[in-house]
């Protein structure tokens, strides 16, 4: 697979092509925003090296990626020989300090996979989030359920989007019809219940 945080110069050099190659169809069908993976490294790689590589790649990617914003994802760190790069909310804090303006895809359900804290992290690094990722997942278990499925506290996520102002790209991540159709309409209810509360 595609790794940016790759110790290998040749996988980080064609996965930084093919996404360029993805960036160009973006800007053809004009759509504003690609979000990608740190791709996995070995697991005895030094983690901090390894955010150091991944900064840099995206950094190159997203000087050369035209007019698409490019927003980096935190992924479920894994288990076995590899692990994702960047996966935990400290990593995305340590790379917010080396690339100031990057722009981030924060996944709900990766985080709650991680165990990391998610609402607070929403509310206090808005200014970075471009795009939410928004699932159920349980803590170190399986993720992309549909909304109610897993830990997720809904209507407390919600809400710190009101909070904390955000006003970008949310993404409804489940894979079935119906764990969509179903997420859906919870989202609405919970919305619907947020304004009312707003306007009373």
């Amino acid at each position: 697979g595609l790794s940016i945080a790759s110790p290998w110069k040749d996988l980080r050099s064609i996965s930084i092509s093919r996404i360029l190659e993805c960036c160009k169809i973006a800007e053809a069908i004009e759509a504003e925003l690609v979000t990608i993976h740190s791709g996995l490294v070995p697991v005895y790689e030094n983690s901090r090296s390894a955010l150091d590589t991944a900064a840099a790649s995206y950094e190159q990617i997203r000087d050369a990626a035209g007019t698409v914003s490019i927003a980096l994802e935190n992924m479920f760190t894994g288990y076995g020989v590899c692990v994702n790069a960047v996966a935990r909310t400290d990593d995305l804090l340590y790379l917010s300090h080396i690339v100031p303006d990057i722009k981030l895809t924060f996944d709900i359900g990766h985080a709650i996979q991680n165990g990391d804290e998610h609402t607070n992290f929403l509310i206090n690094n808005t200014s970075m989030i471009s795009n939410i990722h928004l699932h159920d997942a349980t803590v170190g278990g399986r993720a992309h359920l549909r909304l109610g499925d897993g830990s997720l506290n809904l209507g407390a996520f919600l809400g710190a989007c009101v909070i904390s102002d955000y006003a970008q790209f949310i993404s409804l991540e489940t894979l079935t019809d119906d764990d969509t159709r179903s997420s859906w309409a919870q989202i609405q209810d919970h919305l619907s219940n947020i304004t009312a509360s707003l306007e009373t």
